[in-house]
Formats: structure tokens, sequence, C-alpha cells
């Protein structure tokens, strides 16, 4: 089957399909046995595209002002893989048109056309696990901690990754701890901080990729309790889009 009856169609610039690939994938799952959350969510409505992924571990939803004559209030799962190897053939001027069945997704660009699955499963209600009303806020440059989650990640546990984050008036500390290998590090970070002291827990790997991903040059990190999970957004959000990060926390093993 060449074609995709159309019931779904819209038009994305090159350079704004790339963002949505770059900005969610790397939060979908590789594991099969869940497999909606091996793909990315999109939804398209009149004047918005929400794309989310995740993986239950981390979250990445990612919105983005559009002029679509088009309504998909469903919503659909696109495999992630099928977005990766779509990313490697689109230029950044390309116009792709997009055609979305009840069972496929077709994307044409010049000299390509693709065509996959569609992930026929339910999405998790994503919107319900995003904290609103987080009272603890730090300013962090990216590359800083980036850096330092690095350094001090190779004194954590191989399996667990684990690393302690712990936020007050004198910035942030990270730290980690292997008992198996009685090795540990810390390290300090300046941070802009407001609210309570907090000391929290993280997979080093995951926090690495996030912000990374979100690829600014600060982010903003919410908090509220050490097992809540924490929004990473960019300190400036770019015009006409919202890209909102959650990475849930690590028991911390006393």
């Amino acid at each position: 089957k060449n074609t995709v009856e159309k019931t779904e169609s819209l038009i994305l610039k090159g350079n704004e399909l790339l963002d949505i690939i770059r900005k969610t994938t790397y939060a979908a799952s590789k594991d099969d046995l869940k497999p909606a959350l091996t793909g990315v969510y999109i939804k398209v409505e009149e004047k918005k595209l929400t794309a989310v992924a995740t993986d239950g571990h981390k979250l990445v939803k990612y919105e983005k002002n559009t002029k679509n004559n088009n309504k998909n209030d469903q919503g659909i799962i696109i495999p992630a893989k099928f977005l990766n190897i779509l990313s490697q053939t689109v230029k950044e001027k390309d116009e792709i048109e997009i055609n979305i069945d009840a069972n496929h997704i077709q994307t044409k660009q010049k000299g390509f056309v693709f065509i996959s699955r569609i992930i026929k499963e339910n999405f998790p209600d994503f919107n319900s696990v995003i904290p609103e009303d987080n009272k603890i806020q730090a300013t962090l440059l990216s590359k800083d901690i980036i850096g330092c989650v690095k350094r001090v990640s190779i004194f954590s546990n191989r399996t667990t990754k684990q690393i302690i984050l712990t936020f007050g008036e004198g910035g942030a500390v990270v730290s980690a701890e292997d008992f198996e290998t009685s090795t540990s590090g810390k390290e300090h970070l300046a941070c802009e901080f407001t609210g309570e002291d907090i000391t929290t827990s993280y997979n080093a790997k995951y926090l690495q990729q996030t912000i990374q991903h979100i690829n600014e040059k600060e982010v903003k990190v919410f908090l509220n309790t050490p097992l809540s999970a924490a929004v990473i957004v960019p300190k400036e959000q770019k015009e006409n889009e919202k890209l909102t990060t959650l990475l849930m926390p690590l028991r911390i093993n006393t």
C-alpha cells in the first residue's frame, strides 16, 4: 500500500519538524513492552501543535503555535524510530507534507515518501503529571550543570547512576557516592535560588540528556518535594513555542 487515505494533512517546514524530533524523541521509551511510550504523541489543533514523549523517567512536552487548518483532536502516536530516520533526510528549508489516516502516517518531501504505522495505543495523561505549584526554583547555566554532572557521576553507582542535588541559598551541591566501591565526589555549583532548601536525587544520564536537549544557555528548575518530579524549562522560552520537561527523582538510599 503506497498511499494513505487522507483524513488529516498538514505542511511543516523542515526546521519545524526537526525541532520537534530533536526536542522529543530522546525521551521516548526503548521498551517494546510499553508500545505507547516508544512513540511521540502528536496533537494538531487549529493554532497549536503539541508533541509529547515519555519513558516514565523523563517527559518532554513541546507546544508550538502553527497555522493549521486541520484539527486532530484525538492525537496520534508516531514511532520515535520512524521520526529519527525521517530526521536524517529532512533539510531545514524543505516543506514536508504530512498525511495521516486511521492507521498510517505518510510524509512527502523532495524526492522522498515515507510511510509508517501509527501506534494504536492510549498515551498516558501527561497533563495530570506535570506539577503546577512548585514553590522552589533554581536558575542554572546549562554548560555548568552538564559539566558538573559529568564529573561527579563518575563516582556514582554504575547501575543506578544516582547523583544527589542539594539546593540552598549558597547555590547547589552535586554529589555522588558508590557504596560498593567506597568512592564519592562532590562539587559546588553557583545558581540563583528561591524557596526552602531541598535535597533530591536523579539519574545523572537522564539529567544530562534533558538539559542537553533543551539546548539553551540557561535553564530553570522547579521543585516541590524531594520525591515529586522536577520541571526543567529554558530560562527564556522562544517566541511561539513552549518547552516543558519533567524528570522523576530517585529515592535517596541512606
